[in-house]
């Protein structure tokens, strides 16, 4: 019957009996069937008192065959009274949709105004407005030109030409300053460098090799001899004196008599 698509319900139903006889309505392809019919299935099985597992699966329950008829097919006052009641509420629906548009319109009425006041008021406000640009360009124009006339001014007292006379006379004074604090500062260090170099050679060992001195030293190990404890016979020495170098060999030593 689904695959046919012939009818728009079906009543699934079967007079009372035993257990035995309304087992068939327990089974579980037969509630598989019902539970996916694409056509509505009224389950009425036995009598009140009686369910199966069809009763669970179907789309409604009916407690009688009798019943299930009375479900599917409504009587001609039923369907009387429905199309009354659906009248009625239409009716209210549309009474009351008027209602609304009627206060609606009157309330639209009465705020619509003569169209010959509203273009009076807005020719009113377009002159007011008028009035105000003309008074507001009057405005910034005067402060423009107030503005232009400060800084016309400004720039009179701050001519560029004689701020760069000014820098360049300032950077002439400080090139100036800097030249004779370098000049001092180069003297200073030179006298500071005289005085040390005196020193230094004062302190030189050169100078001493120049009163005639030397400086002794082992050849083999380059030890500089202080005394005489440290020599050995057959020693080589090297000898520095204040211009160039000789080498000698120890033939005696003598001891520093106390």
């Amino acid at each position: 019957m689904s695959r046919l698509g012939l009818v728009h319900v079906m009543i699934l139903g079967r007079g009372g009996g035993s257990l035995e006889d309304l087992w068939a309505f327990n089974e579980e392809c037969l509630a598989r069937a019902v539970h996916r019919s694409k056509i509505p299935i009224i389950s009425a099985v036995g009598h009140e008192t009686d369910w199966t597992i069809c009763d669970f699966t179907a789309d409604l329950r009916a407690p009688t065959p009798s019943a299930a008829a009375e479900l599917a097919i409504a009587s001609t006052d039923e369907l009387h009274g429905q199309m009354e009641a659906l009248r009625h509420r239409l009716r209210l629906v549309m009474e009351a949709c008027l209602r609304s548009l009627e206060v609606r319109l009157e309330s639209l009425r009465r705020s619509l105004h003569d169209p010959s006041t509203m273009v009076g008021h807005l020719s009113q406000r377009v002159d007011d407005l008028t009035e105000r640009l003309r008074q507001g360009m009057a405005h910034d124009l005067k402060r423009r030109n107030e503005q232009y006339y400060r800084l016309n001014q400004s720039l009179s007292f701050n001519n560029p030409m004689q701020t760069v006379a000014d820098a360049r006379q300032h950077l002439r004074l400080l090139l100036s300053e800097a030249e004779h604090v370098l000049a001092a500062r180069l003297e200073s260090l030179k006298h500071t460098f005289t005085g040390n170099a005196a020193r230094l050679e004062v302190l030189s060992p050169l100078s001493t090799l120049s009163r005639g001195y030397s400086i002794t030293a082992r050849v083999a190990d380059g030890l500089v001899v202080t005394d005489a404890e440290q020599l050995a016979v057959g020693d080589r020495l090297r000898l520095r004196f204040q211009h160039g170098m000789a080498i000698s060999r120890v033939e005696s030593v003598e001891e520093a008599k106390t």
